[in-house]
């Protein structure tokens, strides 16, 4: 994401952990030395990495190798652009907690409250959503969408929706993406905010 800052952690916990532990400094060399032997495994397996390590109260340690490109061999730079993924699932659960917790989204609430297209979605919950219980395939695991063309969050609900649920809501747990891009477009609504990143969704 490039922007503002839209939101973070609670001002009662931020201010008190950075003042009582606060990141500052370098790691202990012997430490450093043991994530840069871990890096250079990793990368014998993708072409690039951006790695940060921070121990409040002790130091932080970074790194980013590799290439951008594999044709050209383009290295990577420390404003490189990586495709987050599945790591976007953390910030919108974070999200997702913080509204209940202000009492704007209730995690008991039916998904057809945003979804009343999607078959089966008054007995699903937000909190369904949140923990793969849902029963909706996962969009990627149907042909052609591993790595096919960009596809808006409308179209990948819609067609995952069109296939049989998995199993009834509750009763069962299967990792599923289709969940996130739904509780990426309850977050824009609820919030009043579209959820992008540079290039694409970011809530998926």
């Amino acid at each position: 994401y490039q922007g503002p800052t839209r939101r973070g952690a609670p001002e009662s916990v931020w201010p008190k952990l950075a003042t009582q532990h606060p990141i500052t400094g370098t790691l202990d060399a012997g430490l450093t030395q043991a994530l840069d032997t871990a890096l250079d495994s990793v990368l014998k397996h993708v072409p690039a990495a951006s790695v940060a390590v921070a121990v409040p109260g002790e130091g932080l340690w970074t790194a980013t190798r590799g290439v951008a490109r594999t044709d050209t061999r383009e290295a990577v730079g420390p404003e490189s652009l990586f495709q987050a993924a599945s790591v976007t699932k953390s910030f919108t659960a974070v999200l997702v907690s913080q509204l209940a917790r202000e009492g704007r989204l209730s995690l008991d609430a039916p998904v057809s409250t945003w979804f009343p297209q999607v078959q089966g979605a008054e007995s699903m919950t937000v909190a369904d959503l949140l923990e793969h219980t849902h029963g909706l395939v996962s969009f990627n695991a149907l042909p052609g969408f591993e790595d096919g063309p960009h596809h808006a969050p409308e179209e990948l609900i819609q067609v995952a929706a069109e296939h049989p649920r998995q199993f009834c809501p509750g009763t069962n747990w299967a990792y599923s993406n289709t969940g996130y891009v739904m509780l990426g477009r309850i977050l824009e609504q609820v919030e009043g905010k579209p959820g992008r990143a540079a290039g694409g969704p970011v809530l998926a």
